[in-house]
Protein backbone atom coordinates (compact mmCIF):
# COMPACT_ATOMS: atom_id res chain seq x y z
CA UNK A 1 0.00 0.00 0.00
CA UNK A 2 1.14 3.72 -0.66
CA UNK A 3 0.13 6.75 1.07
CA UNK A 4 -1.96 9.28 -0.45
CA UNK A 5 0.82 11.35 -1.68
CA UNK A 6 2.61 8.40 -3.56
CA UNK A 7 5.79 9.87 -0.94
CA UNK A 8 5.69 6.52 0.76
CA UNK A 9 4.77 2.81 0.75
CA UNK A 10 3.71 0.06 3.63
CA UNK A 11 5.17 -3.34 3.29
CA UNK A 12 3.10 -5.71 5.66
CA UNK A 13 5.54 -8.98 7.04
CA UNK A 14 5.53 -11.80 8.30
CA UNK A 15 7.21 -10.78 11.68
CA UNK A 16 4.20 -8.99 13.13
CA UNK A 17 5.09 -6.06 11.99
CA UNK A 18 4.59 -3.03 8.86
CA UNK A 19 7.28 -1.06 8.16
CA UNK A 20 6.85 2.21 6.59
CA UNK A 21 9.57 2.94 3.53
CA UNK A 22 10.34 5.91 1.75
CA UNK A 23 8.94 5.47 -2.45
CA UNK A 24 12.09 7.16 -4.18
CA UNK A 25 15.22 6.33 -1.95
CA UNK A 26 13.52 2.90 -0.03
CA UNK A 27 14.83 4.04 2.93
CA UNK A 28 12.94 2.95 6.65
CA UNK A 29 10.91 5.07 8.10
CA UNK A 30 9.24 3.76 10.46
CA UNK A 31 7.63 0.61 11.88
CA UNK A 32 4.32 -0.53 13.11
CA UNK A 33 5.36 -3.03 16.10
CA UNK A 34 3.89 -5.63 18.48
CA UNK A 35 0.51 -6.90 16.08
CA UNK A 36 -1.56 -9.62 16.84
CA UNK A 37 -0.29 -11.64 13.23
CA UNK A 38 1.31 -11.60 10.52
CA UNK A 39 0.22 -9.31 8.36
CA UNK A 40 -1.64 -10.29 4.80
CA UNK A 41 -3.65 -7.00 4.39
CA UNK A 42 -2.35 -3.05 4.46
CA UNK A 43 -3.91 0.27 3.75
CA UNK A 44 -3.59 3.63 4.02
CA UNK A 45 -6.11 6.27 3.41
CA UNK A 46 -5.37 8.73 1.35
CA UNK A 47 -4.86 11.87 3.38
CA UNK A 48 -2.06 9.21 5.13
CA UNK A 49 -3.69 9.79 8.77
CA UNK A 50 -4.59 6.21 9.17
CA UNK A 51 -3.50 3.06 8.52
CA UNK A 52 -5.25 -0.33 8.43
CA UNK A 53 -3.67 -3.29 8.55
CA UNK A 54 -4.70 -7.25 8.75
CA UNK A 55 -3.76 -10.81 9.22
CA UNK A 56 -7.02 -11.85 7.21
CA UNK A 57 -9.32 -12.79 11.13
CA UNK A 58 -8.55 -9.34 13.13
CA UNK A 59 -7.61 -5.57 11.89
CA UNK A 60 -6.36 -2.48 13.27
CA UNK A 61 -6.45 0.82 12.65
CA UNK A 62 -3.70 2.65 13.26
CA UNK A 63 -2.78 6.41 13.80
CA UNK A 64 0.01 7.27 11.66
CA UNK A 65 1.78 10.01 13.26
CA UNK A 66 1.42 9.02 16.37
CA UNK A 67 2.31 5.54 15.17
CA UNK A 68 -0.36 3.80 17.51
CA UNK A 69 -2.96 1.10 17.49
CA UNK A 70 -6.16 3.61 17.81
CA UNK A 71 -8.85 0.19 17.87
CA UNK A 72 -9.00 -3.60 16.65
CA UNK A 73 -11.94 -4.95 15.46
CA UNK A 74 -12.83 -8.97 14.44
CA UNK A 75 -13.82 -9.37 11.13
CA UNK A 76 -17.06 -10.91 9.97
CA UNK A 77 -15.02 -13.18 7.51
CA UNK A 78 -11.25 -13.73 5.90
CA UNK A 79 -10.11 -10.37 5.02
CA UNK A 80 -8.27 -10.45 1.29
CA UNK A 81 -8.65 -6.82 0.44
CA UNK A 82 -8.78 -3.40 2.08
CA UNK A 83 -8.82 0.09 0.15
CA UNK A 84 -9.70 3.75 1.27
CA UNK A 85 -11.96 5.47 -0.79
CA UNK A 86 -11.59 8.82 -1.85
CA UNK A 87 -14.32 10.09 0.83
CA UNK A 88 -12.18 8.81 3.68
CA UNK A 89 -14.62 5.18 4.20
CA UNK A 90 -12.74 1.67 4.56
CA UNK A 91 -14.28 -1.09 1.96
CA UNK A 92 -12.58 -4.34 2.82
CA UNK A 93 -13.61 -7.60 0.39
CA UNK A 94 -13.46 -11.18 2.69
CA UNK A 95 -12.97 -14.06 0.86
CA UNK A 96 -17.10 -15.23 0.50
CA UNK A 97 -16.72 -11.85 -2.11
CA UNK A 98 -19.08 -9.57 0.57
CA UNK A 99 -17.96 -6.45 0.58
CA UNK A 100 -17.84 -4.46 4.09
CA UNK A 101 -17.99 -0.76 4.52
CA UNK A 102 -17.00 1.32 7.17
CA UNK A 103 -16.65 4.84 7.99
CA UNK A 104 -13.74 6.31 10.13
CA UNK A 105 -15.12 9.16 12.40
CA UNK A 106 -12.72 9.60 15.18
CA UNK A 107 -10.42 7.96 17.00
CA UNK A 108 -12.38 7.65 20.42
CA UNK A 109 -14.86 6.17 18.58
CA UNK A 110 -15.77 2.61 16.56
CA UNK A 111 -16.02 3.06 13.11
CA UNK A 112 -19.42 3.26 12.15
CA UNK A 113 -19.87 -0.07 10.08
CA UNK A 114 -22.35 -0.50 6.83
CA UNK A 115 -23.27 -3.33 5.69
CA UNK A 116 -24.29 -3.76 1.99
CA UNK A 117 -25.42 -6.51 0.11
CA UNK A 118 -23.50 -8.94 -1.52
CA UNK A 119 -23.39 -7.12 -4.93
CA UNK A 120 -23.34 -3.27 -5.72
CA UNK A 121 -26.53 -1.97 -7.77
CA UNK A 122 -24.67 -2.10 -11.15
CA UNK A 123 -24.19 -5.99 -10.06
CA UNK A 124 -27.99 -6.22 -8.91
CA UNK A 125 -29.01 -5.16 -12.46
CA UNK A 126 -26.72 -6.88 -14.18
CA UNK A 127 -27.99 -10.23 -12.28
CA UNK A 128 -31.45 -9.76 -13.50
CA UNK A 129 -30.17 -9.14 -17.28
CA UNK A 130 -27.97 -12.56 -16.82
CA UNK A 131 -31.34 -14.16 -15.22
CA UNK A 132 -33.33 -13.12 -18.48
CA UNK A 133 -30.49 -14.04 -20.74
CA UNK A 134 -30.12 -17.50 -19.31
CA UNK A 135 -33.67 -18.90 -19.21
CA UNK A 136 -33.81 -17.51 -23.37
CA UNK A 137 -31.08 -19.60 -23.24
CA UNK A 138 -32.14 -22.44 -21.81
CA UNK A 139 -35.78 -22.28 -23.41
CA UNK A 140 -33.95 -22.69 -26.46
CA UNK A 141 -31.86 -25.18 -25.69
CA UNK A 142 -34.97 -27.35 -24.74
CA UNK A 143 -36.49 -27.18 -28.29
CA UNK A 144 -33.13 -27.82 -29.67
CA UNK A 145 -32.87 -23.89 -31.36
CA UNK A 146 -28.66 -23.93 -30.63
CA UNK A 147 -27.99 -21.10 -32.65
CA UNK A 148 -30.10 -19.29 -30.61
CA UNK A 149 -29.70 -20.75 -27.12
CA UNK A 150 -25.77 -20.08 -28.08
CA UNK A 151 -26.87 -16.12 -28.89
CA UNK A 152 -28.95 -15.82 -25.27
CA UNK A 153 -25.60 -17.32 -23.50
CA UNK A 154 -23.56 -15.01 -24.89
CA UNK A 155 -25.01 -12.17 -23.91
CA UNK A 156 -24.95 -13.70 -20.14
CA UNK A 157 -21.27 -14.07 -20.56
CA UNK A 158 -20.74 -10.80 -21.67
CA UNK A 159 -22.32 -9.14 -18.52
CA UNK A 160 -19.68 -7.58 -16.38
CA UNK A 161 -19.01 -9.71 -13.47
CA UNK A 162 -20.84 -13.00 -14.51
CA UNK A 163 -17.91 -14.29 -17.24
CA UNK A 164 -17.22 -17.14 -14.99
CA UNK A 165 -20.60 -17.41 -12.80
CA UNK A 166 -21.24 -20.74 -12.03
CA UNK A 167 -25.04 -21.42 -13.50
CA UNK A 168 -23.78 -19.23 -16.58
CA UNK A 169 -21.11 -21.50 -16.81
CA UNK A 170 -23.86 -24.59 -16.57
CA UNK A 171 -25.91 -23.63 -19.66
CA UNK A 172 -22.70 -22.83 -22.01
CA UNK A 173 -21.67 -26.37 -21.33
CA UNK A 174 -24.97 -27.40 -21.94
CA UNK A 175 -24.85 -26.18 -25.32
CA UNK A 176 -21.07 -27.48 -25.55
CA UNK A 177 -22.69 -30.60 -26.11
CA UNK A 178 -24.03 -29.87 -29.16
CA UNK A 179 -22.57 -26.78 -30.84
CA UNK A 180 -18.96 -27.00 -32.50
CA UNK A 181 -16.13 -26.36 -30.56
CA UNK A 182 -13.98 -23.37 -32.71
CA UNK A 183 -11.32 -22.20 -30.20
CA UNK A 184 -10.32 -22.10 -26.57
CA UNK A 185 -11.50 -19.06 -24.62
CA UNK A 186 -9.74 -19.74 -21.69
CA UNK A 187 -8.04 -22.56 -19.43
CA UNK A 188 -8.32 -22.09 -14.95
CA UNK A 189 -7.42 -24.58 -12.16
CA UNK A 190 -10.90 -25.61 -10.64
CA UNK A 191 -8.49 -27.18 -7.73
CA UNK A 192 -4.92 -28.88 -6.84
CA UNK A 193 -5.14 -31.98 -4.76
CA UNK A 194 -2.16 -31.34 -2.46
CA UNK A 195 -3.16 -34.19 -0.32
CA UNK A 196 -2.83 -36.85 -3.36
CA UNK A 197 0.76 -36.15 -4.38
CA UNK A 198 0.38 -37.43 -8.01
CA UNK A 199 3.76 -37.12 -9.22
CA UNK A 200 3.73 -40.56 -10.53
CA UNK A 201 0.68 -42.15 -12.70
CA UNK A 202 -2.79 -41.38 -13.36
CA UNK A 203 -5.83 -44.10 -14.50
CA UNK A 204 -9.17 -42.63 -14.79
CA UNK A 205 -12.78 -44.92 -15.02
CA UNK A 206 -13.49 -45.01 -18.87
CA UNK A 207 -16.90 -44.38 -17.39
CA UNK A 208 -15.85 -41.03 -15.72
CA UNK A 209 -16.66 -42.60 -12.08
CA UNK A 210 -13.06 -42.66 -9.81
CA UNK A 211 -9.98 -42.08 -10.80
CA UNK A 212 -6.95 -43.98 -9.40
CA UNK A 213 -3.38 -42.10 -8.61
CA UNK A 214 0.24 -43.28 -7.54
CA UNK A 215 2.48 -40.79 -5.86
CA UNK A 216 5.84 -40.54 -5.51
CA UNK A 217 5.78 -42.82 -1.83
CA UNK A 218 4.52 -45.82 -4.28
CA UNK A 219 0.63 -45.04 -2.44
CA UNK A 220 -2.15 -46.36 -5.14
CA UNK A 221 -5.20 -43.53 -4.05
CA UNK A 222 -8.42 -44.18 -5.67
CA UNK A 223 -10.92 -41.53 -5.55
CA UNK A 224 -14.73 -40.89 -6.60
CA UNK A 225 -15.86 -38.55 -8.84
CA UNK A 226 -18.98 -39.10 -8.09
CA UNK A 227 -19.96 -35.58 -6.20
CA UNK A 228 -17.77 -33.09 -9.00
CA UNK A 229 -16.04 -31.28 -6.17
CA UNK A 230 -12.97 -32.40 -4.31
CA UNK A 231 -12.44 -35.84 -5.58
CA UNK A 232 -13.15 -38.25 -2.14
CA UNK A 233 -10.88 -41.23 -1.27
CA UNK A 234 -12.80 -44.36 -1.06
CA UNK A 235 -9.38 -46.33 -1.06
CA UNK A 236 -5.54 -46.34 -0.60
CA UNK A 237 -3.38 -49.09 -1.40
CA UNK A 238 -0.33 -49.55 -0.01
CA UNK A 239 3.09 -51.55 -0.88
CA UNK A 240 5.61 -53.25 1.33
CA UNK A 241 8.84 -50.96 1.44
CA UNK A 242 10.65 -53.38 -1.26
CA UNK A 243 7.86 -53.00 -3.75
CA UNK A 244 6.21 -49.43 -4.56
CA UNK A 245 3.86 -48.66 -7.09
CA UNK A 246 5.54 -47.68 -10.45
CA UNK A 247 4.17 -45.47 -12.95
CA UNK A 248 2.01 -47.97 -13.96
CA UNK A 249 -1.86 -47.89 -13.72
CA UNK A 250 -5.05 -49.14 -15.77
CA UNK A 251 -8.52 -49.20 -15.48
CA UNK A 252 -10.50 -52.34 -17.38
CA UNK A 253 -12.98 -50.67 -20.28
CA UNK A 254 -15.84 -51.80 -17.84
CA UNK A 255 -14.19 -49.94 -14.12
CA UNK A 256 -13.91 -52.97 -12.05
CA UNK A 257 -10.56 -53.48 -12.16
CA UNK A 258 -7.33 -51.32 -11.36
CA UNK A 259 -4.02 -52.82 -12.66
CA UNK A 260 -1.19 -51.95 -10.48
CA UNK A 261 2.76 -52.37 -11.99
CA UNK A 262 5.08 -52.33 -9.15
CA UNK A 263 8.74 -52.74 -8.90
CA UNK A 264 8.44 -56.44 -8.67
CA UNK A 265 4.61 -57.51 -10.13
CA UNK A 266 1.57 -56.45 -11.54
CA UNK A 267 -1.50 -56.58 -9.09
CA UNK A 268 -5.25 -56.61 -10.27
CA UNK A 269 -7.36 -54.89 -7.99
CA UNK A 270 -11.09 -56.02 -8.06
CA UNK A 271 -12.81 -52.50 -6.68
CA UNK A 272 -16.53 -54.01 -6.47
CA UNK A 273 -14.57 -56.40 -3.76
CA UNK A 274 -12.99 -59.45 -5.33
CA UNK A 275 -10.03 -60.94 -4.27
CA UNK A 276 -6.63 -59.27 -5.76
CA UNK A 277 -4.59 -61.29 -8.27
CA UNK A 278 -1.02 -61.89 -8.75
CA UNK A 279 0.78 -62.19 -11.68
CA UNK A 280 4.58 -63.58 -11.49
CA UNK A 281 4.81 -62.66 -14.99
CA UNK A 282 7.21 -59.86 -15.60
CA UNK A 283 9.00 -60.37 -12.54
CA UNK A 284 10.65 -56.94 -11.79
CA UNK A 285 9.85 -53.53 -12.74
CA UNK A 286 6.46 -53.31 -14.67
CA UNK A 287 6.87 -49.86 -17.59
CA UNK A 288 3.48 -49.87 -18.37
CA UNK A 289 -0.07 -51.42 -18.77
CA UNK A 290 -2.77 -51.98 -20.82
CA UNK A 291 -6.48 -53.51 -20.81
CA UNK A 292 -7.66 -55.10 -24.18
CA UNK A 293 -8.54 -58.44 -25.97
CA UNK A 294 -11.62 -60.07 -26.37
CA UNK A 295 -14.15 -59.02 -23.55
CA UNK A 296 -11.33 -56.97 -22.30
CA UNK A 297 -9.87 -60.11 -20.66
CA UNK A 298 -6.06 -59.37 -21.54
CA UNK A 299 -3.83 -57.32 -19.95
CA UNK A 300 -0.91 -56.59 -21.36
CA UNK A 301 2.54 -55.72 -19.29
CA UNK A 302 5.59 -54.21 -20.52
CA UNK A 303 8.79 -55.55 -18.90
CA UNK A 304 12.61 -53.95 -18.02
CA UNK A 305 14.34 -56.09 -20.63
CA UNK A 306 12.09 -54.84 -24.15
CA UNK A 307 9.48 -57.28 -23.68
CA UNK A 308 5.61 -57.11 -23.84
CA UNK A 309 3.91 -59.76 -22.10
CA UNK A 310 -0.18 -61.04 -22.43
CA UNK A 311 -1.76 -61.93 -19.15
CA UNK A 312 -5.36 -63.67 -19.26
CA UNK A 313 -7.08 -62.16 -16.50
CA UNK A 314 -9.34 -65.20 -15.71
CA UNK A 315 -6.21 -67.35 -14.39
CA UNK A 316 -3.27 -64.54 -14.52
CA UNK A 317 -1.41 -66.75 -17.40
CA UNK A 318 1.04 -65.64 -19.62
CA UNK A 319 -0.31 -66.25 -23.29
CA UNK A 320 2.08 -64.54 -25.20
CA UNK A 321 5.23 -62.64 -25.56
CA UNK A 322 6.66 -60.33 -28.24
CA UNK A 323 9.93 -58.45 -27.92
CA UNK A 324 11.21 -55.61 -29.79
CA UNK A 325 14.44 -54.75 -31.56
CA UNK A 326 15.02 -52.58 -28.78
CA UNK A 327 15.43 -53.33 -24.77
CA UNK A 328 13.78 -50.13 -23.86
CA UNK A 329 10.13 -50.43 -24.08
CA UNK A 330 7.81 -47.47 -23.36
CA UNK A 331 3.94 -47.43 -24.01
CA UNK A 332 1.87 -50.47 -25.06
CA UNK A 333 -1.99 -50.50 -26.23
CA UNK A 334 -4.38 -53.03 -28.08
CA UNK A 335 -5.55 -52.27 -31.76
CA UNK A 336 -8.50 -54.52 -31.49
CA UNK A 337 -8.54 -58.07 -29.68
CA UNK A 338 -5.84 -59.70 -31.47
CA UNK A 339 -3.03 -57.03 -31.97
CA UNK A 340 -0.50 -54.77 -29.57
CA UNK A 341 1.22 -51.70 -30.13
CA UNK A 342 4.56 -51.21 -28.65
CA UNK A 343 6.78 -47.85 -28.58
CA UNK A 344 10.49 -47.98 -27.60
CA UNK A 345 13.17 -45.59 -26.34
CA UNK A 346 14.63 -45.61 -29.70
CA UNK A 347 11.65 -44.47 -31.93
CA UNK A 348 10.30 -47.53 -33.12
CA UNK A 349 6.32 -48.52 -33.12
CA UNK A 350 5.70 -52.04 -33.54
CA UNK A 351 2.57 -53.65 -34.31
CA UNK A 352 2.12 -57.34 -33.32
CA UNK A 353 -0.51 -60.37 -34.16
CA UNK A 354 -1.38 -61.52 -30.49
CA UNK A 355 -2.37 -65.04 -32.00
CA UNK A 356 0.74 -65.49 -34.24
CA UNK A 357 2.93 -64.92 -30.79
CA UNK A 358 0.92 -67.17 -29.11
CA UNK A 359 1.56 -69.87 -31.34
CA UNK A 360 4.83 -69.35 -31.82
CA UNK A 361 5.72 -70.56 -27.76
CA UNK A 362 8.17 -67.48 -27.88
CA UNK A 363 9.57 -67.54 -24.18
CA UNK A 364 10.64 -64.38 -22.19
CA UNK A 365 14.29 -64.22 -22.71
CA UNK A 366 16.88 -62.21 -20.47
CA UNK A 367 18.58 -58.86 -20.92
CA UNK A 368 20.23 -58.38 -24.92
CA UNK A 369 21.61 -55.50 -26.20
CA UNK A 370 23.64 -56.85 -29.32
CA UNK A 371 23.07 -53.86 -32.14
CA UNK A 372 21.85 -56.98 -34.61
CA UNK A 373 18.77 -58.16 -32.54
CA UNK A 374 15.95 -58.52 -34.39
CA UNK A 375 11.81 -58.40 -33.25
CA UNK A 376 10.71 -61.84 -32.02
CA UNK A 377 9.18 -63.85 -32.82
CA UNK A 378 9.52 -62.79 -36.11
CA UNK A 379 6.09 -64.36 -37.74
CA UNK A 380 4.50 -61.94 -35.27
CA UNK A 381 5.66 -59.01 -36.69
CA UNK A 382 3.32 -56.94 -38.61
CA UNK A 383 5.11 -53.35 -39.31
CA UNK A 384 6.87 -50.87 -38.09
CA UNK A 385 5.61 -47.77 -38.14
CA UNK A 386 8.10 -45.07 -37.30
CA UNK A 387 11.47 -47.33 -37.15
CA UNK A 388 14.91 -46.61 -36.37
CA UNK A 389 16.07 -43.05 -35.72
CA UNK A 390 18.10 -42.26 -33.20
CA UNK A 391 18.64 -43.17 -29.52
CA UNK A 392 16.32 -41.45 -27.12
CA UNK A 393 15.34 -38.67 -30.15
CA UNK A 394 12.11 -39.88 -31.06
CA UNK A 395 11.28 -41.65 -27.69
CA UNK A 396 7.77 -43.21 -27.58
CA UNK A 397 6.29 -41.92 -24.22
CA UNK A 398 2.70 -42.76 -25.04
CA UNK A 399 0.63 -44.31 -27.26
CA UNK A 400 -2.96 -45.03 -27.25
CA UNK A 401 -5.38 -46.41 -30.87
CA UNK A 402 -8.83 -44.79 -31.47
CA UNK A 403 -11.06 -44.84 -34.18
CA UNK A 404 -8.45 -46.44 -36.94
CA UNK A 405 -5.97 -44.15 -36.09
CA UNK A 406 -2.25 -44.20 -34.19
CA UNK A 407 -1.81 -41.62 -31.73
CA UNK A 408 1.95 -41.70 -30.19
CA UNK A 409 3.73 -38.90 -27.98
CA UNK A 410 7.66 -38.38 -28.48
CA UNK A 411 10.78 -37.26 -27.72
CA UNK A 412 10.69 -34.99 -30.48
CA UNK A 413 8.56 -33.06 -28.88
CA UNK A 414 5.35 -34.05 -30.83
CA UNK A 415 2.15 -35.59 -30.74
CA UNK A 416 1.95 -37.50 -34.16
CA UNK A 417 -1.32 -39.45 -35.37
CA UNK A 418 -0.61 -41.96 -38.17
CA UNK A 419 -3.62 -44.29 -39.73
CA UNK A 420 -3.08 -47.67 -38.49
CA UNK A 421 -3.92 -49.59 -41.42
CA UNK A 422 -1.71 -48.12 -44.32
CA UNK A 423 0.97 -46.46 -41.45
CA UNK A 424 0.64 -42.86 -43.13
CA UNK A 425 1.07 -40.10 -41.33
CA UNK A 426 -2.33 -38.59 -40.35
CA UNK A 427 -1.23 -35.01 -38.59
CA UNK A 428 1.66 -33.90 -36.38
CA UNK A 429 0.81 -31.76 -33.13
CA UNK A 430 4.01 -29.89 -32.33
CA UNK A 431 4.92 -26.43 -29.82
CA UNK A 432 6.06 -28.28 -26.52
CA UNK A 433 9.70 -27.37 -26.35
CA UNK A 434 10.31 -30.32 -24.95
CA UNK A 435 9.61 -34.46 -24.97
CA UNK A 436 6.07 -34.50 -24.75
CA UNK A 437 5.73 -37.43 -22.31
CA UNK A 438 1.37 -37.91 -22.16
CA UNK A 439 -1.86 -37.24 -23.42
CA UNK A 440 -5.61 -37.71 -23.33
CA UNK A 441 -7.99 -36.96 -26.20
CA UNK A 442 -10.60 -34.01 -25.10
CA UNK A 443 -13.82 -35.18 -26.94
CA UNK A 444 -13.69 -36.25 -30.60
CA UNK A 445 -11.67 -33.01 -32.45
CA UNK A 446 -9.02 -32.15 -29.74
CA UNK A 447 -6.72 -33.61 -27.45
CA UNK A 448 -4.48 -32.32 -24.75
CA UNK A 449 -0.52 -33.29 -24.28
CA UNK A 450 1.91 -32.79 -21.06
CA UNK A 451 5.43 -32.13 -21.54
CA UNK A 452 9.01 -32.05 -20.00
CA UNK A 453 8.48 -28.79 -20.88
CA UNK A 454 6.01 -28.03 -17.45
CA UNK A 455 2.94 -26.97 -19.59
CA UNK A 456 -0.01 -28.87 -21.18
CA UNK A 457 -1.58 -28.08 -24.28
CA UNK A 458 -4.77 -28.15 -26.03
CA UNK A 459 -4.76 -28.98 -30.28
CA UNK A 460 -7.06 -29.31 -32.41
CA UNK A 461 -6.84 -32.60 -34.18
CA UNK A 462 -8.68 -31.22 -37.53
CA UNK A 463 -6.10 -28.18 -38.08
CA UNK A 464 -3.23 -29.21 -35.71
CA UNK A 465 -3.31 -25.57 -34.14
CA UNK A 466 -2.71 -25.08 -30.80
CA UNK A 467 -5.53 -23.77 -28.59
CA UNK A 468 -3.89 -23.57 -25.30
CA UNK A 469 -1.19 -23.55 -23.35
CA UNK A 470 -1.79 -24.31 -19.89
CA UNK A 471 0.77 -24.00 -17.32
CA UNK A 472 1.15 -24.35 -13.21
CA UNK A 473 3.09 -27.31 -12.76
CA UNK A 474 7.15 -26.67 -11.45
CA UNK A 475 8.40 -29.87 -12.88
CA UNK A 476 7.66 -32.52 -15.66
CA UNK A 477 3.83 -33.58 -16.40
CA UNK A 478 3.95 -37.35 -16.27
CA UNK A 479 0.27 -38.04 -16.80
CA UNK A 480 -2.89 -36.44 -17.83
CA UNK A 481 -6.20 -37.95 -17.79
CA UNK A 482 -10.01 -36.50 -18.81
CA UNK A 483 -12.57 -35.82 -17.44
CA UNK A 484 -15.17 -34.76 -19.45
CA UNK A 485 -14.87 -32.40 -22.43
CA UNK A 486 -14.71 -29.58 -19.84
CA UNK A 487 -12.24 -31.05 -17.20
CA UNK A 488 -8.97 -32.81 -17.20
CA UNK A 489 -6.03 -33.37 -14.25
CA UNK A 490 -2.33 -33.42 -14.81
CA UNK A 491 -0.20 -35.20 -12.23
CA UNK A 492 3.09 -33.66 -11.96
CA UNK A 493 6.99 -34.40 -10.17
CA UNK A 494 5.79 -31.79 -8.07
CA UNK A 495 3.57 -34.22 -6.19
CA UNK A 496 0.12 -31.86 -7.16
CA UNK A 497 -2.66 -33.64 -9.56
CA UNK A 498 -4.47 -30.30 -10.58
CA UNK A 499 -7.75 -30.26 -12.51
CA UNK A 500 -8.44 -27.72 -15.11
CA UNK A 501 -11.33 -26.30 -16.56
CA UNK A 502 -11.36 -25.78 -20.69
CA UNK A 503 -13.71 -22.83 -21.38
CA UNK A 504 -14.69 -23.31 -25.16
CA UNK A 505 -15.14 -20.98 -27.87
CA UNK A 506 -18.31 -22.42 -29.28
CA UNK A 507 -20.42 -21.65 -32.67
CA UNK A 508 -23.37 -23.30 -33.85
CA UNK A 509 -23.45 -26.62 -35.23
CA UNK A 510 -22.56 -27.08 -39.20
CA UNK A 511 -26.08 -27.01 -40.99
CA UNK A 512 -26.05 -30.80 -41.86
CA UNK A 513 -25.06 -32.13 -38.81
Amino acid sequence: ASDGGREAFLVGRGDQQVTLHDLATEAPLGALRDLQSWVSVVAVSRDARWIVCSDGLHWSLWDLAARRCVRTFEAPKLITRAVFLASGELVTLDWAGTVHRYAIEAPSQAPTIVALPRRSRELTEGRVAVDAALAEATAALDRGRITAALAAARRAREAKSFERAPDVLAVWERIAQRARRTGVRAVWPVDRWGAVKASSGLAIDPSRRFIASADSMGTVSVRSLASGGMPERTREIKFPDGELAARSLAVSADGTLLAVGTYKHVHVFDLTGGPTRMSTVPRGYARALAFGGPQGGLLAVLDDHGHAHVIRLADMERTATVRGPENWVNAVAFAGDDRLIVGDYDGHLVLWDLARAAESGFAPGEWNSDDDRGPAPPEAFVRDYTGFTSAGRRSVAAVKVKDGRVFHACADGALHVLDLDSGERVISLTGHRAPVSCFDLLGEDHVVTGSFDKTARIFDLRSGECLAVVEGHTHVIWDIAVIDAQHFVTASDDDQARRFHVDWELAPPDEWS
